[in-house]
């Protein structure tokens, strides 16, 4: 019996390390890297012309489950090269190739159009490849501060938008290609510190990021070898319809025949100010994406049905152990028959079939259960916020892993209540086992 106790006490010492060591790791890594500021509340901010970079990520599609790098495609290239991003284990998992571009972004500067890079001939397996993508209805994703863009959804409401933009569309047997973007950036002036000094700079924060996409065909523009009036002409021919969408006339169609095709991209830049929006509220209009109608009809009647069917239930549950409780308080023993759910109870402590299986099973539920909690308990410090990119998947699978020890203390402690030979080596074989198996 004392063994037990002791046993026990060590479990739950050991349970405890567990639990400090990986606070104790995670606000390691945050004193290191952000100097004891919890992800997700340390806002970038910037002056007024200060680069802000935008990120490129992966080219995906909701009919195909093969994504693609956004440099794939036949795209300007950064001066750089195809630098990518340092990321995380959760960014690798979901597939992110978060790489930067030469987008050139200035705080509050504004530029009607602007020439991406200087225009190339697209080779013709280049257009094929496009086409084909846009038959399967591929997007674009970028990242501006953390933010992914938003394309303004015209069919629907003005507030709903997607976080992925179309790299063209179908028009019957044509195929369009958007080089063009009319980026909108939403800003927020940043909070001043009482510790900031008086005569600093104001600094300004992004808080939304929208994207419009446009096609605009320029080849009949890249002709010639003067390059000067070549970007000239380019320019021109942006400003006159950068904002007319799909009403365009001059829009690029793809050619199906085998043939290359002369290109350039452009992209114009405003900013907007937004007093409403601040760096704190800049996710909900994101987290609010899908929420739609609550049916309260449904909710209220699903409600009533559950609490009509539980009291039922109470009230047979009542009615039963009355009876039960008369018949035993009863003078006479001999009317006492043991009969139903009475008959089971010797039962509850009984040795099950297979005591290592059964081990097993209640380890792996208790290493769920113990990565759910911690995962719900960092989400409400901060640390999965958002603006953290591949946090959540990242801290599942980590803390799946190490709360295999939580699981195995427990299945060995199981298990000694019905095993007294010291197997326990195969059983913790088996719950790694498990663990692989729950990780593919």
């Amino acid at each position: 019996m004392n063994n037990d106790k002791s046993s026990s006490k060590r479990s739950t010492i050991l349970i405890t390390l567990i639990v400090v060591t990986i606070l104790l790791v995670i606000a390691f890594i945050q004193i290191s890297n952000k100097g004891l500021i919890v992800p997700g509340f340390e806002a970038n901010s910037w002056e007024k012309s200060g680069p802000v970079p935008l990120m490129v990520n992966k080219v995906v599609s909701d009919h195909v489950t093969y994504p693609f790098r956004y440099y794939d495609l036949p795209v300007c290239t950064p001066p750089k090269g195809k630098e990518q991003e340092t990321e995380n284990l959760g960014e690798i998992l979901l597939g992110d190739r978060i790489q930067p571009s030469n987008y050139e972004l200035k705080m509050l500067d504004n530029d009607d159009c602007k020439l991406l890079c200087d225009p190339f001939e697209m080779k013709a397996e280049d257009v094929k490849k496009l086409i084909a993508l846009i038959s399967y209805e591929y997007k674009a994703e970028w990242l501006l501060d953390s933010l992914p863009v938003a394309v303004m959804n015209k069919d629907k409401n003005s507030d709903e938008f997607d976080t992925k933009f179309n790299l063209g569309f179908k028009d019957k047997e044509k195929t369009i290609y958007y080089n063009h973007v009319n980026i909108k950036i939403h800003y927020h002036e940043a909070k001043r510190e009482p510790f900031d000094k008086k005569d600093e700079k104001v600094k300004y924060n992004v808080v939304f990021f929208e994207v419009q996409p446009v096609s605009i065909d320029y080849s009949k523009k890249i002709t010639g070898s003067d390059s000067n009036k070549i970007k000239e002409d380019i320019i021109s021919m942006c400003r006159n319809n950068a904002k007319l969408h799909y009403n365009n006339e001059n829009m690029i169609q793809l050619p199906d025949n085998n043939q290359g095709l002369k290109i350039a991209y452009t992209y114009s830049v405003e900013w907007y100010n937004n007093s409403k929006t601040t760096w704190a509220q800049r996710w909900e209009k994101y987290i609010a994406i899908g929420e739609g109608e609550i049916h309260w009809f449904s909710i209220i009647n699903s409600l009533l049905i559950v609490l009509f069917l539980s009291g039922m239930v109470a009230m047979i549950l009542t009615r039963t152990l009355r009876n039960d409780c008369m018949r035993y308080n009863s003078n006479d023993p001999d009317d006492v028959d043991e009969t139903g759910w009475k008959q089971i109870y010797k039962d509850i402590f009984r040795k099950p079939k297979y005591p290592v299986l059964f081990s097993v099973l209640i380890g792996s539920g208790v290493q769920i259960l113990a990565m759910g909690v911690l995962t719900l308990a960092f989400a409400l410090l901060g640390f999965l916020s958002p603006a953290n990119r591949g946090g959540l998947m990242t801290a599942l699978i980590v803390l799946f892993v190490l709360m295999g020890i939580v699981a195995g203390t427990f299945q060995r402690e199981y298990l000694r209540l019905w095993v007294k030979e010291k197997n326990g080596m195969l059983s913790r074989k088996l719950l790694y086992l498990q663990q692989y198996f729950s990780l593919e």
